[in-house]
C-alpha cells in the first residue's frame, strides 16, 4: 500500500504525522503538489512536483494510485476518481470518503459549480411530513448511473 497525499491543500501537521507514521508502519508516502515542497527527511516519503494547472496533481495521483492504496485529500472530484480506481480515500481530518458520500457531494457540487460540499441522503424513506416516494430514489440512482457508478 502507498499513501498518496494531495499536498497542496493538506495541512502541514497532517503531512508531519504521515511522515512519522510511514517510518513506524513501513509504508511509502508520496506528496503530490503543483508547487515546490521540501522533501521530508524520510526515505519512505517522496515528493512529486507536477506542472501548475487545474487538476494536474489530481490527474497524477489517479494515474498512479492502485487498488488498496490510500489517498488523502479534501478534493471531492479527486476522491471520486480514486475510489473508482479502488483506492481508499480520507480527508486530512480522517473522514472516510466512499462511493456513496463522494457522489452525494458531487451531485450538490455539480448543481452549484462548487467542489467541497456534503449532501446527506436519508435513504430510509422517512420524512417529518410523509414517506419519500421511491421515484425520488430512482432519480438519484439514475444520476449515479449516468456518471458511471454502481448503486
Amino acid at each position: 500500500m502507498t499513501i498518496w497525499v494531495d499536498a497542496d491543500a493538506a495541512p502541514n501537521a497532517v503531512k508531519e504525522i504521515l511522515v512519522r507514521a510511514s517510518l513506524r508502519r513501513e509504508v511509502d508516502v508520496i506528496l503530490v503538489a503543483n508547487r515546490w515542497m521540501q522533501k521530508p527527511k524520510s526515505f519512505r516519503v517522496s515528493v512529486v512536483t507536477v506542472a501548475s494547472g487545474e487538476d494536474v496533481a489530481d490527474d497524477y495521483i489517479v494515474e498512479h494510485c492502485e487498488a488498496g492504496d490510500l489517498v488523502v485529500t479534501f478534493d471531492i472530484p479527486l476522491a471520486a476518481r480514486a475510489v473508482e480506481q479502488g483506492a481508499m480515500v480520507i480527508t486530512p481530518h480522517g473522514k472516510e470518503l466512499d462511493e456513496g458520500n463522494v457522489f452525494e457531494a458531487l451531485l450538490e457540487g455539480w448543481k452549484h459549480d462548487i467542489r467541497n460540499v456534503w449532501w446527506v441522503i436519508d435513504y430510509n424513506r422517512q420524512s417529518l411530513d410523509r414517506v419519500v416516494p421511491e421515484r425520488l430514489f430512482t432519480k438519484i440512482e439514475e444520476f449515479f448511473g449516468a456518471v458511471g457508478w454502481q448503486v
